[in-house]
């Protein structure tokens, strides 16, 4: 979608969103964009936002309505307050005019992570993902250290990234370090510098990432695997904001938000004397659980047509899912999370023959741990098809005329269907 009055910024987007093989809508203000988004998934939006506008206020409520649209905010190249404005609202990114139409192909081919759930057109419609969605906006608006914890793949460093964007921390560096990855020395030096000298192959002064994000924000990722030497730095610099370079006696002071993600139980590290107790309680200020990707099917569907989208746009292909292949898709309980449905989709573009997407071409472990059921495209015969739609519609509604009106069919016929497929008494109204 473009949102935009003027004609002129429209023309030259949707010409070469266009030529790009996207289906373009366009809105002049907030609330037909809000109807359209209502009427009809959308994945990008781009948000035009004219110097001294209030058009960056419209983000939230844009997202409001689709938590993980991708939107884009289109700026002057003089507005760089815009800019600001609409990434700390929530926009993903902004591009200057005249746009650039490379640039805009990078935007469209990068894959999202984060879709609402398929069957919620609202926010207002509870979720676990629009729960933790709405706890990290909250979280924004401080300073304290957040928390996120979550299993592999369910995509803690864009929601940490999202959190930075969103705080007033947005204009000021987002510093990423992967604590796995690092020995006790390592760790230390990589988080807070060193001194020439401090250790074999330290051949200069070097700044660490804590004042490499001054200003902005530090994200631990995997913090559980934290030696107890570093733990102990940390918990000094949260206590006093100051540390020192390794080698160095000099004391130095940052001003740095801490953003953590683990998905350990810390609280058996702790049992374990592996973790310390008193820096778990200064980093969990907020803490936030990112839900699975098997807890939220609902987005899987969504989740997996833009995967397929992006991925076939930047292979030059045009692929469409076949039947069948979405139910499996769903019926799989993804235990790499959406990493792992990414890196399915993306094989599946380079390994698909033809342009629609069979239950065929998926991996051989997923086939397996799926094909458990009825299923389109299976070797089932129609009345088995059939009666799994009705029992799937089913258990979605509880009254029988908008169960009948969903199936097309004659209220006696459904009654009949129902007590032949052994389903709970439904409601009249």
């Amino acid at each position: 979608m473009v949102l935009t009055s003027e004609v002129r910024t429209y023309v030259m987007l949707s010409s070469s969103l266009r030529a790009f093989g996207c289906q373009v809508t366009r809105a002049v203000t907030l609330t037909p964009a809000i109807q359209l988004l209502r009427g009809a998934p959308h994945d990008l939006l781009f948000l035009d936002i004219p110097p001294d506008s209030d058009h960056a206020n419209w983000v939230p409520h844009l997202l409001a309505e689709n938590y993980s649209l991708r939107i884009i905010g289109v700026i002057e190249p003089s507005h760089l307050k815009g800019v600001v404005r609409c990434l700390r609202a929530g926009a993903e990114d902004c591009v200057q005019k005249p746009i650039d139409p490379a640039h805009l192909r990078r935007i469209i081919v990068h894959p999202p992570t984060v879709r609402k759930d398929a069957d919620n057109s609202s926010m207002s419609a509870a979720s676990c993902m629009r729960l933790a969605m709405d706890s990290i906006r909250r979280a924004a608006q401080s300073d304290l250290p957040v928390m996120l914890r979550g299993e592999h793949g369910t995509g803690k460093t864009m929601l940490a990234e999202f959190l930075h964007r969103n705080s007033r921390r947005a204009s000021a560096p987002f510093v990423t370090v992967n604590c796995p990855s690092l020995s006790e020395e390592l760790a230390t030096s990589d988080l807070f510098g060193h001194r020439r000298g401090a250790f074999t192959g330290a051949v200069a002064d070097q700044m660490g990432k804590v004042e490499a994000a001054e200003g902005g924000s530090l994200f631990l990722d995997e913090l559980g695997d934290l030696s107890p030497g570093v733990q102990a730095r940390i918990l000094r610099f949260l206590q006093d904001k100051e540390f020192e370079r390794l080698g160095e006696i000099t004391t130095r002071k940052a001003d740095v938000r801490l953003i953590t993600a683990t998905n350990q139980n810390l609280e058996s590290l702790i049992a374990s004397g592996s973790f310390r107790p008193d820096l778990f309680f200064r980093l969990s200020g907020i803490e936030i659980i990112i839900p699975t990707l098997r807890e939220r099917r609902g987005d899987i569907v969504t989740l997996a047509n833009n995967f397929l989208h992006a991925h076939s746009a930047a292979q030059g292909r045009t692929l469409e899912f076949g039947p069948g292949t979405l139910d499996l898709l769903s019926s799989y309980d993804w235990p790499g999370n959406v990493r792992e449905l990414n890196n399915e989709i993306q094989r599946v573009v380079v390994m698909a023959n033809g342009p629609l997407v069979l239950p065929s071409d998926l991996s051989p472990r997923l086939q397996a741990a799926t094909r458990t059921g009825v299923y389109l495209g299976g070797d089932f015969t129609l009345q088995q098809i059939g009666d799994e739609h009705v029992t799937q519609v089913l258990k979605r509604h509880d009254k029988v005329g908008r169960v009948a009106q969903v199936l097309d069919i004659e209220r006696s016929t459904l009654l009949t269907k129902r007590r032949r497929l052994g389903i709970r008494p439904l409601r009249e109204r």
